[in-house]
C-alpha cells in the first residue's frame, strides 16, 4: 500500500548539461581524482546516483558528474549504460532549503568519518593483487598496497625477479615481480614508478643513477664481477 506521507524515491537519468553544481560546494575535487572516479565508472559502470535539490541542482555527487564529463570529453564509455552523458539522479526536493544545504556538507563529512579494518583491509587487497586486477582502480597508490599488505608475508615470485637494466629503463612484462629489499609486489608501470620514487627518497638520487642504486640493491654484478683475475 502506497503512503502518500513519504516521497518516492525514483532514479531519473538527466544529461549532464542540465545539472547544476552547488556554488558554495566547500568539497574539491582534484584532476586526478576526477580522473580515478572516472577510471572507476569506465571499470564498474554506474552504482551511486547523484542527488538534486528539486531544481537540477547538484546536492551530492559533483565529483561523479566531473568524471562523467570527463569521459565524455575523451571519447570513452561507460558499461552498461546507453550514453556516457546521462547521469542517474535521485530528486530530493523534499527536503527543505536549509537541510538540503546541510546535506551537501552531512553527504561528505560522514564518509570521512569512516575506518579501515586493516588486517581485512590487508587481505582483500592481497586477493585483489592474486587476481591481477588493476590496483590503480581501488584508489590506493601502489607503495600504500605494499605497505598495508606486507604485514601478510612474502610473496610468491611469479616468474622470477625483474632487473631494470640503467640504459633503457625498461618496464617489466606483466606477469613477473618487482622485488626490492624486503617489497616485492606484481608488476605494474604505476608501481615500478612508484617504487622509484620511494628509493628516489630515501637514498637520495636522481635518474639514471637511481636504477644502477636498484641493481646494487639486488646485489646483481656486473659483467666480469667476480671472476678469478
Amino acid at each position: 500500500m502506497k503512503d502518500e506521507n513519504y516521497p518516492t524515491v525514483k532514479v531519473v537519468n538527466r544529461h549532464l548539461d542540465g545539472l547544476i553544481p552547488y556554488a558554495r560546494n566547500a568539497r574539491t575535487h582534484s584532476k586526478a581524482q576526477v580522473a580515478a572516479i572516472a577510471a572507476s565508472l569506465c571499470e564498474f559502470g554506474w552504482t551511486a546516483p547523484v542527488l538534486l535539490d528539486g531544481q537540477s541542482g547538484i546536492l551530492a555527487g559533483h565529483g561523479r558528474v566531473s568524471a562523467a564529463r570527463l569521459i565524455v570529453e575523451t571519447g570513452r564509455a561507460i558499461p552498461h549504460w546507453p550514453d556516457p552523458a546521462l547521469v542517474p539522479t535521485i530528486d530530493l526536493g523534499h527536503l527543505t532549503a536549509t537541510q538540503r544545504r546541510a546535506y551537501v556538507l552531512t553527504d561528505n563529512r560522514l564518509a570521512e568519518m569512516a575506518g579501515w579494518d586493516s588486517e581485512l583491509l590487508a587481505l582483500e587487497l592481497a586477493d585483489l593483487q592474486s587476481a591481477a586486477f588493476d590496483m590503480d582502480l581501488t584508489g590506493f597508490s601502489a607503495l600504500e598496497v605494499i605497505d598495508l599488505t606486507k604485514a601478510l608475508g612474502p610473496i610468491p615470485l611469479m616468474d622470477g625477479i625483474f632487473t631494470p637494466e640503467p640504459e633503457t629503463e625498461a618496464i617489466p612484462a606483466a606477469g613477473t615481480m618487482i622485488v626490492i629489499g624486503q617489497y616485492r609486489a606484481p608488476v605494474s608501470r604505476a608501481a615500478y614508478l612508484a617504487w622509484q620514487d620511494a628509493l628516489r627518497q630515501e637514498v637520495g638520487l636522481e635518474k639514471p643513477l637511481i636504477l644502477a642504486e636498484i641493481k646494487r640493491r639486488l646485489r646483481i654484478p656486473e659483467p666480469g664481477e667476480g671472476e678469478a683475475a
